[in-house]
């Protein structure tokens, strides 16, 4: 375990982030606002000076930034409640023992949030009174920006609650008590020492292989025999429902097992093989779903847009910075603009530079301090992109919106002569050229139709045909390129576009060459076809919705510099704060993805119980399942445990190309598996968490658990991220995803309104209170569901999707497919110290390569200290003939001395298969490598898989069969050399006659068993 933090140090750390980036956002708001109170208190003076519409039409002077002020403000009321709030929690959290600085917290919090309901108070009347100001500029008062009593009270009580807050914080942050945390959870307890079974991701085509593998060892008790299933991705899907079917098996005699051949629930998930689209309403409903996510996306990008180009536009027109918009003779002139400009332009980046240059001087003299190393390099990082941003904003937008305005005059200049407006040819040029065209043209009109004196209004910016056009463009470009970006990704795990011809050949090893070719890239065309659609489209793609938002804030701002009629258009604050609560009462992140369609979709297809001996139906969606309940086992078999990713890039635990670590639902316990490179106390109890997670245990279920654990398809991917990057902002925006954000298992799993509303619950239920407990039991846990709610992850949380921000500080995490981090489940299975695991690999590995062991083999050396000796060489075929066995035994050496055998069976064409798996072979020439992109399987292809996992699984038992042995040597494990190969010495392993289980007998005629 890492020693540098524990639990409790990664929730300090992380409330202190959260504290310092409001505390950040609070001090940028008060810095917007500070001019437009300025130009109010000075009397408007460049009133006069704004040109445009406005004017003509009478719009008063003071009134735009009065109410500009006073909408910005509403944002700074928030952001410092916001602020006071998460510094009462970070005192909680750092001086847990102190009841006196918990409630000295409360109270200052409590003071701010007075302050803020009179903040409030204070903007309506000024609101109002502005509204009331005079049409013409007449005397030179504006009307005054304090209200009698109101004002004074507010800012008393705000210095007052900010003093206590502050000072209740920095007497936790002196204290140097240790919190100490819980004992950390031990998943091992039920496995150790026992048998474990994995099944690897691989989507639908891992599923219908590993049911075949577990049919077979089900028919020999070796499932049965077995303490847990380990299910990642596709492996996760039937793991999950054999399971589930179980719990509905009555024990009587004569019952057949989960999914054998010719029972209900197998004919029934037949008829469910294309589970994601089975008819034209659900996938219209799935078509419903992804474009639900990307409207609510565009609308939240449209209203962060739509508020930065207002403020920028004010910001240019007050200082004048632009002259002459609209005409030939529009220019920017930087020589009388104020000196709040400047710092606003570029105050950000001489921070930077000035907290760089502060660390450098002190570095001459001694080792700077750790607050300086750390802290202040976090502030300047804060500031980097931001002050970026700010310079691009206020010195370069005025540069774009005359550049624009020029190329518009003199396409104006070349219509009116005669000409076609464009380059000769630009009709055939193709699609980059129109948007090309449209782009410039439209940035054109932004500058020259709408801000031009003669121009009717600010009206004629809505209705111009720059937007729509230029738009049109951009959205046509946009989804040609991202087809073609998913064509490209699908070659990521295609590897068999080459075979067909193979099979033709005739020759031996032609297939193999073609698979291997196939997968690794073939020839320079190839590859480059294959770069060009998995690296520049998706980049280009992200670079036409960067040039879009650029097009729309281009736009706007260009209205709103052109007109003071745009400027006092407070309609359009109404509308904009409409749909942000529109957004953040009735959606979330997890809502907007994709995930509450896939995982409806598993359920249906997956969790069903057999309600008869010739009838299986699905379980009811709405019935919870909860994991803690669901995922144990009833019958004395295997408990169900499902492995996820959680993506993360702190480089104190994480390697930097891996990005993520594992996520691990277990009924006992639920989070992030603690290993050498990860801190203590990442497991939470499951039931808690669930109640963490949603009040009413609708997220942490076991439908929700192998959907997130198939969630291959996301902005962040772990391990995948080096090849994905190109598309993470597509992805998000577009809302490919999914992810899911749960409660980071780190900041604890308590959920107060949670617990107040159980213990009610738990009075009401044993008669104690009355009638009056039972009303507050009621009233108390639909608050506790309401506020569980209201706490989902929001938009900032998509936005960290998009940019790759994400943190095992932060208060949640985004988990995605366990697949990101080892497609096997195989590293979860050492780190509960079995004697035995049996992996069904199905992974979309190129013939004869192994990468998915050996990727596991390396991780489990690296994060647990397991030594793993596996030698797949002897079922490799290297151009040959076909082998004749798809399995391979290895043994893993634990750090303490202790032992483990792996056994292997792989997705491979291998020995005599039944006749429909050959002819199938011969058929499809990917088989048995179906890219894990096509989840839509026919019967017989389902069929083909299932087949082979069962004949192949079959072939390595009847391998491992010997005569009866004792039961005292039942489950002996064979020591192994370097190469993996079984050394006996004496022993082969069999599988007993009247039992069928994987035993071991003495062999001394022998010296190496036969399973070598």
């Amino acid at each position: 375990m890492s020693e540098e933090r524990t639990r409790a140090q990664i929730r300090i750390v992380g409330q202190w982030r959260r504290v310092r980036i409001t505390v950040l956002v609070v001090v940028v708001l008060l810095a917007v606002q500070w001019p437009m109170r300025n130009a109010v208190l000075d009397a408007d003076p460049a009133w006069a000076e704004r040109w445009g519409a406005g004017i003509a039409g009478g719009v008063p002077a003071c009134v735009v930034p009065a109410r500009l002020s006073l909408l910005v403000d509403v944002m700074f009321i928030y952001a410092y409640v916001l602020a006071a709030w998460r510094a009462r929690d970070f005192i909680c959290v750092r001086a847990p023992w102190s009841r006196t600085l918990s409630r000295v917290g409360l109270a200052g919090a409590g003071l701010v949030s007075l302050a803020a309901v009179l903040d409030v108070a204070e903007n309506v009347v000024l609101w109002q009174r502005f509204g009331a100001a005079p049409r013409s500029s007449g005397g030179s008062v504006c009307p005054s920006l304090e209200v009698a009593t109101l004002s004074p009270v507010m800012w008393l009580a705000w210095l007052a609650g900010v003093l206590v807050v502050c000072g209740a914080f920095l007497a936790a942050v002196l204290s140097r008590r240790q919190v100490e945390g819980p004992e950390p959870a031990d998943p091992r307890r039920r496995d150790e020492g026992g048998q474990i079974i994995c099944c690897s991701g691989g989507g639908i085509r891992s599923a219908a292989f590993s049911l075949g593998a577990l049919q077979h060892l089900t028919d020999i008790g070796e499932y049965q025999k077995s303490t847990s299933v380990i299910g990642v991705s596709g492996g996760g899907y039937i793991a999950a429902a054999f399971h589930i079917l179980r719990r509905s098996l009555t024990g009587r005699e004569g019952e057949r097992p989960p999914f054998a051949i010719g029972t209900p629930e197998l004919a029934r998930l037949r008829r469910h093989t294309n589970y994601l689209m089975p008819s034209v309403s659900a996938g219209a409903r799935g078509i419903m779903s992804l474009l639900y996510g990307a409207v609510v996306n565009l609308v939240l990008i449209g209203v962060g847009l739509r508020l930065v180009s207002w403020v920028l536009g004010w910001a240019i027109a007050e200082v004048g910075v632009v002259n002459g918009l609209g005409t030939p003779d529009a220019a920017v002139d930087f020589a009388d603009v104020p000196m709040w400009y400047w710092l606003g332009a570029l105050g950000p980046l001489a921070l930077v530079v000035v907290l760089f240059l502060v660390e450098v001087v002190v570095d001459r003299f001694r080792v700077p301090p750790d607050w300086l190393r750390t802290e202040g390099r976090a502030f300047a990082q804060a500031l980097t992109l931001p002050g970026f941003l700010a310079a691009g904003l206020l010195i370069g937008m005025p540069m774009l919106l005359v550049a624009a305005n020029d190329f518009g005059q003199s396409q104006v200049s070349v219509r009116s002569n005669g000409g076609a407006g464009g380059p000769d040819g630009a009709g055939d040029a193709g699609l980059m050229a129109d948007l090309a065209n449209g782009v410039a043209t439209g940035l054109a009109n932004a500058a020259s139709g709408v801000a031009g004196i003669g121009a009717a209004g600010a009206d004629t910016a809505l209705d111009s045909q720059f937007g729509f056009a230029t738009l049109a463009a951009l959205g046509a470009a946009f989804l040609a390129l991202a087809r073609s970006a998913w064509k490209g990704l699908e070659t990521f795990d295609v590897g068999a576009d080459s075979r067909a011809g193979a099979e033709a050949d005739g020759r031996p090893g032609a297939v193999g060459a073609a698979r291997t070719a196939g997968t690794f890239g073939g020839g320079l065309r190839d590859r480059l076809v294959r770069w060009a659609r998995t690296t520049l489209v998706p980049w280009l793609g992200s670079a036409l919705l960067l040039l879009a938002g650029l097009v729309v804030l281009s736009r706007w701002t260009a209205g709103y510099v052109a007109s003071e009629e745009w400027r006092a258009r407070w309609w359009v604050a109404a509308v904009c704060a409409g749909l942000v609560v529109l957004v953040a009462v009735f959606t979330d992140a997890t809502r907007t993805s994709l995930h509450p369609y896939y995982r409806e979709r598993l359920s249906t297809a997956y969790l069903v119980r057999r309600t008869g001996p010739d009838s299986a139906s699905a379980y009811d969606y709405a019935m919870p399942m909860p994991y803690s309940s669901w995922g144990g086992a009833t019958d004395g078999g295997p408990q169900l445990t499902i492995v996820a990713s959680a993506n993360a890039f702190d480089r104190e635990f994480i390697p930097p190309d891996r990005g993520c670590v594992p996520f691990v639902f277990d009924p006992a316990f639920t989070g992030v598996a603690g290993d050498v490179t990860l801190p203590s106390e990442g497991l939470e109890s499951t039931s808690a968490y669930e109640v963490r997670a949603d009040h009413r245990q609708r997220d942490v279920t076991i439908a929700g658990a192998v959907a997130i654990s198939g969630a291959a398809f996301a902005p962040l991917t772990g391990r995948e991220n080096a090849r994905t990057r190109p598309m993470r902002l597509l992805f998000a925006v577009v809302n490919a995803r999914l992810g899911v954000w749960l409660p980071n298992p780190y900041w604890g799993s308590t959920s107060k309104p949670s617990e107040f509303a159980q213990k009610w619950l738990d009075r009401a239920e044993h008669g104690r209170g009355g009638v009056m407990a039972r009303v507050i039991a009621k009233v108390a846990d639909q608050g506790a569901h309401l506020a569980s709610v209201a706490d989902k992850p929001g938009a900032y949380r998509l936005f960290k999707e998009a940019v790759g921000r994400t943190s095992l500080y932060d208060r949640r995490l985004y988990v995605t497919d366990g697949g990101h981090y080892d497609n096997l489940g195989l590293v979860e299975a050492l780190r509960r110290r079995p004697r035995r695991i049996i992996v069904i690999d199905a992974s979309l590995d190129p013939e004869d390569s192994f990468a998915t062991v050996g990727s596991a083999i390396a991780t489990a050396r690296m994060d647990l200290g397991v030594s793993v000796s596996f030698d797949p060489r002897q079922v490799q075929r290297h151009d040959g003939d076909r082998v004749q066995r798809g399995w391979v035994r290895g043994l893993a050496r634990y750090p303490d001395g202790g032992e483990a055998e792996i056994l292997l069976v792989k997705a491979m064409l291998a020995g005599q298969l039944s006749w429909d798996v050959e002819a199938y072979a011969l058929r499809h020439g990917d088989f048995p490598l179906r890219s894990t992109g096509d989840q839509i399987y026919g019967e017989f292809d389902f069929e083909a898989y299932r087949a082979l996992g069962h004949s192949l699984t079959k072939d390595m038992c009847e391998h491992l069969r010997a005569p009866k042995v004792s039961p005292e040597v039942a489950l002996e494990v064979a020591p192994a050399d370097v190469e993996g190969r079984a050394e006996v010495e004496g022993r082969t392993e069999v599988v007993g006659e009247s039992s069928g289980h994987l035993t071991t007998q003495e062999n001394a005629g022998r010296g190496r068993s036969p399973v070598a």
